[in-house]
């Protein structure tokens, strides 16, 4: 790719932490592989777990390409980056936590559009709060998923995480989609008086699964891997498709 046609850049954002936004964010990369050339990074610094939730041996080397943008190619972004089972790319934070430090604006505007030149897709994957780095990324992305749990407390997290970096960022962001992580139809409000909630903003809601999720966890993998017939497995792999639709609200969590 060229820098002419830069990839689409994907900032997964959690409203807090805890709410799956890191489940989301792996398999997003994992559908959008089979088609199209991504890399996930793992922006969560000091507390990223994208390379052990993908079993990965290494996390990659992101303070190695960090360190050398202005001379990175195409070789030092395969070098500095590992592959998944998915046939992704991963970019992850270091094993050890407090090797992990925070980038400015500019580095992660430069390593972002060094990773889209080489992708078609760049994800990734933020941590909570309004960090430096996490404002860049979605300030630099060219659409934004918030990630929350569905409960009026994390919605009203939610709503000022969005009204914080719309101040700062100056948006509201062109390419935004609100994805409900974990809805259970037997304790959580219906799904219209979560999108009341968010004022018609609900595009997806992904159902519970505590078993689903004890699975993976216990076969240190993903959902869609450990539990595929499953319909948590079944929602997040028809994420990605849903994503990339014309937004619309939600009006049932995704099922098949």
């Amino acid at each position: 790719m060229t820098a002419s046609a830069l990839g689409t850049i994907v900032a997964v954002v959690p409203s807090k932490g805890g709410c799956g936004a890191t489940t989301i964010a792996c398999h997003l990369a994992r559908a959008w592989a089979r088609s199209e050339r991504v890399v996930l990074v793992d922006l969560d610094v000091g507390k990223g777990n994208v390379a052990g939730m993908l079993d990965l041996p290494s996390p990659g080397s992101l303070s190695a390409l960090v360190d050398r943008l202005s001379a990175a190619d195409e070789a030092l972004v395969t070098g500095a980056t590992v592959e998944a089972a998915g046939g992704h790319r991963v970019l992850g934070q270091p094993t050890a936590w407090l090797e992990g430090r925070s980038l400015d604006q500019d580095e992660v505007r430069a390593l972002l559009q060094l990773l889209a030149a080489h992708h078609d897709r760049v994800v990734i994957d933020l941590g909570s709060g309004a960090s430096v780095t996490s404002l860049a990324a979605i300030a630099a992305a060219d659409r934004v998923v918030y990630v929350a749990q569905p409960t009026i407390l994390a919605l009203q997290d939610l709503q000022r995480l969005r009204r914080t970096v719309d101040a700062v960022t100056q948006g509201p962001h062109a390419e935004e989609r609100i994805v409900i992580n974990g809805h259970d139809a037997s304790v959580h409000l219906p799904v219209g008086e979560l999108i009341d909630q968010l004022d018609g903003d609900l595009h997806v809601v992904i159902p519970a699964d505590a078993d689903a999720v004890a699975k993976a966890d216990r076969a240190g993998t993903l959902v869609a891997e450990a539990a595929p017939r499953s319909d948590l497995a079944r929602a997040l792999e028809a994420l990605a498709a849903r994503l990339d639709a014309p937004a619309t609200p939600a009006s049932a969590p995704v099922r098949r």
